[in-house]
Order: C-alpha cells, then structure tokens, then sequence
C-alpha cells in the first residue's frame, strides 16, 4: 500500500494569476509579431567569409540580379516565320520601353542602336591605341610587296563591284584591311551562344524566340524583392507582349520563386501535420484532457520567440519557421516531464517540484547552451535559427514551469499514481547484449566518420521546381547549352584602376592559354596601356614610313588608282586619334555590353569602387594556375564554383568540428557539475554517444554527403540526447519518481514526429536535416531507457 503525504494543491487565484501572465506575454508577443515579415535571402545559408563576399561582388557587378528573358513566338499563333519574326521584335521593342519606364529595373537591352557601327570609320580611327605588340606583327606581315600586291588586287576588285560605292571610304582609310584586327578584338566580346543578329535584335536561329535582358534594382536572392519583380513582369508582359508570344525567365529571380514556393508549401502542409500529430500523440499517451496544456506549452512559446527573432534579424526566414516544426516536438520535453512526475507520483505538488527542479535545470541548461553554440556558426541562417530555437526553449521552459503545476489536483494525484518503476536489476541480460551493440555502433562510428565527404556545391539547397528546369531546358535549346563559366572581377578605386588590373588579366590569360575568354581589355583598355600601343603605333611607322610609302604608290598605281586615291589612309597613319574614352563607347551600339561587364557601386563600407567583369568558359585545367595569379593580385577576384566549393567544404568540415567541440564541453561540464560520478556521467553521454554514431554510420552507409544544412545537425542531436540521458539518471537517483521512461519515449517521440514530417520536405535544406536527425534521435531513445540506466547501476555496483 502506497501512503501519500498530505497533498498541497494550488489555489485559483494562484493558477489565474500563472495563466494571466503567461497569456498576457503571448499577447504582446502577438501584438509585436503582426507586422511579422518573412523573408529568405539566398545569401544567409552561405557562411561569412569569401565566398559571400563573392557572390556579393558578382551581384554588385549585376549578375546575380539579372534577368535573361526568352520572348517565343507560339507555332499555332504564328506559323508564318516572317510574321512571327515581327511579332516578336514589335514585343521586345514594347517590352524594353517599358522596363525602362519602371524604376525597379536597369541596363535594359532588346536591340542594338541603329547608329553607326563600331566596324565604321570613327571605330576604326583608334586602332593604333588599340594594337598590342602582336598586332604589330601581323601589320609588319602585310607590308611586303608581295602581301600589297594581293590585297590592292583585291581592294581594285572590290571597288568595282556592285558593293564598291557603299565601301569607298572604308576602303580609302583601311585599304589593307586592318580593321579586320578589331574584328578579332571584338570577338572577345561573343560569349560562344548561338545568336543571329538580325535588325539589331538577338534572335535564334530559327527567328521563332528573341533575348531581351534586363537588371533588377532589388536585390533577387531576397524572396520578397523577387516576388515584386515577378508582380511587376506579369503586369507588364500582359501591356507588352503580342497574343502568342510567351515569356521565360532564367537566372536568379526563378529559383528564389522556387525556393520561396518550396518552403512556403512545406509550411503550409507539415506545421499542420507536426502539430495534429503531436496533439494525437499526448491524448493517447497521457489519456488526460488536461494534457492539453502540455500541447499548448509550445505553440504559446512560439509566439515570443518568432517575435523576438523577427525583430532582430528585422525580418524572418522561412527555414527558420521550418526549423520551428522541430522547436515544437523539442520545447514540448520538459512539459511532458513535469506532467507525468505530477500525475504519476504520490507526493505534494512541492516535493515533486523539488526533486524536479534539478534534473530539469541542466536539461535546459544543456539544451540551451548547445542551441547558444549555434550563435558562433558562420552562417547567418544558423544564426537565425539559435535565436528561435534559444528563445522558444526559454519560454517553453518558464511556460511548463508556470503552467503544468496548475493541471495538478489532489483527486488526480491518488488517482493516477499507482504502480513501481520496474527494478533496475530486470531485463539485466537484455540490457547487457544491447550494451554490447552499442559500444560496436560507437566503433562504426569512428569508423565512419573519416569516410564521410561534405559537399560545398551551393546548388544541393537549391529546390529549382520542374517549371523552372523547363524553362532552362527550352533556353538551352533555342540559344545553346550554357557553358559552366569562371568570372574574375579586377577592382580599383577609379574606373581606369579597373582597367589597369583587366589588362593586366587580359594578358596573363592569352600567355597561360586559355581560350575562351569574354573580356573588354582587347576593345577598352586602361589609358596607361594605350598610351603604350600609341607610342608602339609611332615607333613602329617612323621605321616603316620611309620604305612603305613608296612601295605602296607603286603597287597602288601598278593595280590602276590614282595617285590621291588613299590619301585619307596616310593622313591617319601621321595622325593618329587620341585615347578611346568610356563614354566612346557609351555612345555607341556597344553600349549595353559595356553596362554588363562595367560597374561602379559602393562597397559594403561605403568605399566607392569600380569593377570590370571577364568570363572564362573551358579550361579548367589551367584554373590553379588563374587561381594562383589572383592570390598574387588581391585587386582581381576569382569567382568560380570549384573555388567556392572547396571553401565551403573546408568551412564546413572546420564548423562542424569546432561546435560539436565546444557542444560537447559545454555538456560534458555541466554533467559533470550536475552528477560528480563518472558512472553516472557516461551512463548520461551514452545516447548522445549512440546518435552520433548511429547517423555518422547512417550517412556513411547511405551516401549522404553533408551539407551547410547538416552543421546544426550534431548540435541539436547533442541537447536532445542528453537530456534523454539526464532524465534517465536522475531517475535511478531517485528511484520514487515514476514516469520517467514513460516521459523519456514521448519525448523522443514528439522529437521524431519533428524532425519525421521535416523528412518528408520538398526543400532539400529542410529535407537532409530531418531524415539525418531522425536517425539519430531513433538510436538515442532506445539507448536512454535501456544502455543508460545498465552503465549506471553497473557503476554504481561497482563502486559499492
């Protein structure tokens, strides 16, 4: 027979006064959380570092922002190629009219200017501040007599042929086709597509899709600037474009849709699920209405929590909001702890609470110091999810303590408190053999651990979507498959510092022997670097001049032209134009490549620089070569995916090491503070030691790579775990308080329910967190009710 102390019950003023306080912090947590604003930024799964300031360069620089859009002329619409052809220049002609018209859009590009073009006579003027000591050579060939000879024959041939008058006066001041050298400068600008220019429009080559590029002024890796712009397109595609021309858009702003959308869903669908499933959960495992108070510990400490996380980081990411699923099946432990050890013993609500009060003190403080360890991470969304998570476990921790007591009553003591905690001496042999598997899982896992590979490719927390791989798939097809390409950004105070440092890029690349190099250098170089070809030019032709211009009259007039006829080619060579100026070219067709690969923009420190962009399609051989160069020249900046990814992976690899570590002393500390017996101490540590081993094996097993996700994952596995293992302890400390194993399962089955409906995302950062952690979680409960308390009694026999 079990006698119970007289019980003290909680009178109701004190339980209104408990729930008054709790409902009035929600409510002003509510009033606060009203203008809540959600918003997922790209750039916050990256860690701080280069690699971030790189993709922050590139979008300074225009290339993250832009938008590259397909106008197609639908067949069933237009089967006239011709008309279809109209149709799509009268749409791309309206469409970039108007996205000049709206603020939130820059360096519009549809159609080349109708002004003359750059192959003409004022272009042609500045080759001598354009030719390189290579240019020369090929000069130096052509004035042979032999060489003059065939090209005046050619030139006399021309001129009198039906195109001749239209080519007079390019052939009187070019006559050995030296233009042909820009030619080969201005190819430097082709990017290797397949694109006709036709009427100054880019079209493909079946005249059935055309590009009109455009830059958005908000930034695209933020899901709330790339839903406006989207807002804004379809507004005006539906002004702009002609029945049966479709647009597609590719580059940043659909895959931030995506990734929006994807999250979004994910919201909607498993914060529902997670929540039904943890309230069906606590009805049949605690068979009591008041344990709907235990359900609602959670979702009113949410409240506050999302309100103080919104307010710091000004806003609120949907990831975070996701890993607020998880917070849910976490922040609901310590109610169902206190719930059960109320309902299941026979002792006043004050002793209970006394020989709780211990054990769910360092579970919260080594829960709360593991999520604090997440406030060192290098990636600004860990960040972000530490402060919910802290903050959600704070006040789910003050709520239970406030809240659970009030459910209790004398009537329910006596009755639901029947029964013993099994011995610790039963099922000793089962516990022994599982022992056994565990040391062997610790084994694996160590030998695992070398095997695992972490993978920096940013596009594994990509989520693009089917429309938006369409959409790539049709570009591919119509303009030719992109080619993965390598940026190079030379920075400098001033626009000619720019310069400088892409010449001096420009010429490391021809002499390493890359090949497919998009570069303005060759068509604009520094001032400093045309004053060098100026004097070149005038070295070369005041060696030259004495013998050339004889042998070129007498060849002349030997093929039938006047004497005068070239005049305007030798009044160039003794005059040659001065340097070629930026606004030159502004003022010219090439304008709308200049604007691509041409900025000045303020620096994060509100330093105003320049910045000139080269891209490299192919040789990726040589890009340890490129990479070493840039290390020499701190000035140009190599942004390439392998470069980024091998960062990344070191970061990670780095991160994951150092706040596991100090998780892990932190823990070991406060056990050891708490308990002061080395038996106890491992008989704590073991599920923890379990769930990391169990999903280290996992991932090995699988072949799961882990990813910026998966840093945060040995972090929270360590604060669930241990706590498992405290209450495990603690209860064979004080063998009268019952429920403990009971409470440790739904714990660890509100966790599962957690991180399970996270498995089953859509979004691949949610989706590699929850089926990891589900594993590990899986493998620590089982070791908390059976390993745990082994190790412990075996100690302690031990040191009887």
């Amino acid at each position: 027979m079990i006698s119970f102390p007289a019980v003290i019950s909680m009178s109701r003023k004190e339980r209104l006064l408990r729930w008054l306080l709790v409902l009035l912090l929600v409510l002003v947590a509510g009033y606060f959380s009203l203008g809540l604003s959600m918003k997922d930024n790209a750039l916050d799964l990256l860690p701080d570092g280069r690699v971030r300031s790189d993709l922050q360069l590139l979008q300074e620089i225009g290339l993250v922002d832009r938008l590259v859009i397909t106008l197609s002329a639908q067949e069933k619409s237009y089967p006239d190629p011709i008309a279809a052809q109209r149709a799509l220049e009268k749409s791309a002609t309206a469409l970039e009219t108007m996205l000049e018209k709206d603020r939130r859009f820059s360096h519009v590009f549809a159609r080349f200017s109708k002004q003359a073009t750059p192959m003409g006579p004022d272009f042609f003027s500045y080759l001598p501040v354009l030719s390189r000591q290579t240019d020369m050579v090929k000069i130096r060939e052509r004035l042979s007599e032999e060489a003059l000879t065939e090209r005046m024959a050619e030139t006399f041939s021309l001129l009198n042929s039906l195109a001749g008058i239209a080519l007079k006066r390019q052939l009187q001041i070019d006559p050995l086709d030296f233009s042909s050298l820009l030619t080969a400068k201005l190819s430097f600008l082709r990017d290797g597509s397949t694109i006709s220019l036709k009427n100054g429009f880019l079209l493909s080559k079946d005249g059935r899709n055309i590009l009109v590029f455009a830059e958005s002024r908000l930034g695209l890796t933020d899901s709330n600037n790339a839903k406006e712009i989207e807002q804004a397109l379809k507004k005006i595609y539906e002004q702009a474009l002609l029945p049966g021309i479709i647009p597609r858009v590719i580059g940043t702003l659909p895959h931030t849709l995506a990734n929006s959308q994807a999250i979004k869903h994910d919201l909607q669908t498993l914060l529902p699920m997670a929540t039904l499933l943890l309230f069906l959960l606590l009805a049949f495992s605690l068979k009591n209405i008041k344990a709907i108070v235990v359900f609602a510990v959670p979702l009113l400490a949410s409240l506050p929590a999302i309100a103080i996380t919104s307010s710091i980081f000004k806003g609120i990411s949907g990831l975070a909001l996701g890993f607020g699923i998880v917070l849910l099946g976490i922040a609901v432990d310590f109610s169902i702890h206190l719930f059960i050890a109320l309902h299941s013993n026979g002792k006043d609500r004050r002793t209970i609470l006394a020989e709780m009060r211990r054990p769910i003190l360092f579970a919260s403080l080594t829960t709360l110091a593991v999520f604090f360890v997440l406030f060192f991470s290098n990636v600004p969304a860990h960040r972000q999810m530490a402060c919910l998570a802290f903050t959600g476990l704070l006040f789910g921790i003050c709520f239970a303590w406030l809240l659970i007591p009030t459910t209790c009553t004398k009537a329910n003591i006596l009755e639901e408190s029947r029964g013993e905690e099994p011995s610790p001496l039963r099922f000793m042999g089962l516990r022994k053999g599982c022992s056994l598997l565990w040391l062997a899982l610790l084994c694996l896992g160590v030998f695992a651990w070398p095997q695992i590979r972490y993978n920096g490719d940013l596009k594994s927390l990509d989520a693009p979507g089917l429309a938006v791989l369409a959409d790539e798939a049709y570009f591919a097809e119509a303009w030719g498959k992109p080619q993965e390409k390598v940026f190079v950004v030379s920075l400098g105070d001033k626009i000619q510092t720019a310069l400088e440092k892409n010449d001096r890029l420009f010429y490391f690349l021809e002499e390493s022997g890359f090949k497919q190099i998009q570069s303005l250098a060759p068509i604009l170089p520094s001032l400093h670097r045309q004053k060098e070809n100026r004097q070149r030019w005038q070295g070369f032709w005041s060696e030259e001049r004495l013998k050339f211009s004889p042998l070129f009259k007498r060849v002349a007039a030997g093929q039938g032209f006047a004497p005068e006829a070239f005049f305007p080619f030798f009044h160039w060579l003794e005059n040659p134009t001065g340097p070629l100026k930026i606004e030159h070219l502004q003022s010219s067709p090439l304008d709308p490549m200049l604007g691509l690969m041409i900025r000045s923009s303020l620096s994060q420190q509100g330093e105003r620089r320049a910045m000139v962009l080269t891209s490299i399609s192919g040789d990726r051989e040589k890009l340890p070569a490129l990479l070493l160069f840039t290390e020499q020249n701190p000035e140009i900046h190599l942004l390439a995916g392998e470069q980024w990814k091998a960062e990344v992976e070191g970061l990670l690899k780095k991160n994951i090491l150092f706040l596991s570590g100090l998780a892990g002393i932190f823990v070991l500390a406060l056990v050891s503070i708490q308990f002061r017996n080395v038996a106890a101490i491992i008989a704590v540590l073991a599920p923890v030691l379990a769930a990391l081993a169990g999903m280290l094996v996992f991932c090995w097993i699988m072949g799961y790579t882990l990813n910026m996700m998966h840093l945060i994952m040995g972090i929270m596995v360590i604060g669930l775990a241990v706590d498992y293992g405290i209450f495990a302890v603690c209860s064979r400390l004080k063998q009268s308080l019952q429920g403990t194993e009971k409470a440790i399962s739904i714990c660890a089955a509100s966790s599962l329910i957690g991180f399970g409906v996270l498995a089953f995302s859509s979004h691949p950062a949610l989706h590699s967190l929850g089926i990891t952690v589900l594993v590990g979680i899986g493998i620590g409960w089982p070791v908390a009710l059976v390993v745990s308390p082994y190790l412990f009694t075996l100690g302690s026999r031990r040191n009887d």
